[in-house]
């Protein structure tokens, strides 16, 4: 029997009765709303289960049947919206290292073995508590989260829509971003950087499959005192992102050649601006971002700056989507599910919240996430490329539209009497561009 799982509500047989007895590892799912559970049918089947933590803690009961999962880990992702939180975990009774979850991000609580293995069959009494502080959101009860008991080695794997939606820029040959930084071939020595890094996952992914020394930069300071740090969080989490290398990505070349000794003491987490970096000319042998670069207002500068960092014949690695004037390049979609077609260029902050909270959503990040946009359209990434100095080894433009109807709507033809059909319908850019020997 293939493992499987239901959830019903721990001491609550009235609303259970109301609820299906059992749903499908990729079911429809149940739903916590005001801290009583709902059937409910969520487009995405990955990630069923939510939670609304009102007075900042949430529990249930997974209720488990056939083989247990090899390698099983807890889900927890914290809904588009919000600000950033701190969870504390406790699985029957055991607790959990409590993690930072970021606003849309995601953490995988790995089952201690001492639990997994009583577990064939039985319950698991989950209990998931907000804590609070000055850093975190103080009111728990705007806290919406995801949670799913998951195996990494299932090819279904939750993250794995999402990893298409991200990556979904493809050169002409099939490549994505990952698998074509996988290509590239690095040894120790080599010193990357990749820019808009984020809490660091992937600059350590970097550092273990090539044995190069990389360092993140990022606008945003994720390194605080008092909280963990990357390093303490990533290698908590090394061995499960290698499983997801294999598993969802198929990367397993990236994956067997990778080893934890050393990564940490061969990366670095600092905050800095892509448009003025605090490094010496020709710094880094190879650069690298992904999704940044419409984030940054002056394009000009990061792409001189790149320029100025990498040593002669050092390579760039760029991807970037949504572009700001194309259908979703609101961010929204992404980040709130909001999928109105050209919101940004088509109504007021306001008008979106309203929007948004009409359609029962959080807009509390609305305003944080217009305001990263730098309102550039594709020509701009073109004049900057060309002004920056960088020769152009690859260039592919992603040209369409990602949201239903956008093409067809009457935002569109409106927007075409203002604005170029090629800046409406450009949805992202990979990049590969080198500074050629002798340049200076």
């Amino acid at each position: 029997m293939p493992f499987s799982w239901w959830r019903k509500a721990a001491g609550a047989a009235e609303a259970a009765e109301a609820l299906p007895a059992e749903t499908d590892l990729f079911g429809d799912g149940l739903c916590w709303v005001d801290g009583l559970p709902v059937a409910s049918g969520f487009e995405d089947l990955y990630l069923p289960d939510r939670f609304r933590c009102i007075t900042g803690l949430a529990s249930c009961r997974y209720w488990l049947s056939g083989a247990m999962a090899s390698d099983p880990y807890l889900l927890v992702r914290a809904l588009p919206g919000q600000a950033r939180t701190r969870l504390a975990l406790s699985l029957n009774g055991m607790e959990l290292d409590p993690q930072d979850i970021p606003s849309y991000g995601t953490y995988y609580f790995p089952l201690p073995a001492s639990l997994r293995e009583g577990l064939a069959e039985g319950s698991v009494d989950v209990r998931l508590r907000v804590l609070v502080g000055d850093e975190y959101r103080e009111d728990a009860s705007a806290c919406v989260y995801e949670i799913k008991l998951i195996d990494v080695e299932k090819d279904e794997f939750p993250d794995r829509h999402a990893f298409r939606e991200k990556l979904g820029l493809f050169s002409p040959d099939g490549g994505t971003f990952y698998e074509m930084l996988s290509q590239q071939r690095f040894s120790k020595g080599d010193r990357l950087l990749e820019v808009g890094s984020g809490e660091g996952h992937l600059a350590c992914l970097m550092s273990a499959y090539s044995g190069a020394s990389v360092t993140g930069i990022d606008v945003i300071e994720y390194e605080k005192p008092g909280f963990p740090s990357a390093r303490q969080r990533l290698t908590k989490e090394f061995e499960l992102q290698k499983s997801l290398l294999r598993a969802v990505h198929g990367l397993e070349s990236m994956a067997t050649t990778m080893g934890l000794r050393g990564v940490m003491e061969r990366t670095a987490h600092l905050t800095m601006s892509a448009e003025e970096m605090a490094f010496p000319d020709e710094s880094f042998d190879f650069v690298y971002s992904l999704n940044v670069m419409e984030h940054v207002p002056h394009l000009e500068r990061a792409f001189k700056e790149i320029y100025r960092v990498l040593r002669p014949s050092g390579r760039a690695l760029l991807q970037f989507s949504p572009l700001y004037y194309s259908d979703s390049g609101s961010h929204l979609p992404a980040t709130l599910g909001y999928n109105q077609p050209w919101a940004q260029l088509v109504m007021t902050p306001g008008e979106i919240k309203q929007a948004i909270l009409a359609s029962g959503g959080v807009p509390n990040e609305v305003d944080n996430i217009l305001a990263s946009l730098n309102g550039r359209g594709a020509q701009s990434y073109y004049a900057a490329v060309n002004a920056s100095g960088l020769n152009v080894v690859f260039h592919h433009a992603v040209r369409g539209f990602t949201l239903p109807g956008a093409g067809e709507s009457a935002e569109y033809k409106r927007l075409l009497e203002h604005h170029s059909e090629e800046d409406l319908t450009t949805i992202g850019m990979t990049w590969v561009l080198e500074r050629l020997a002798g340049t200076a």
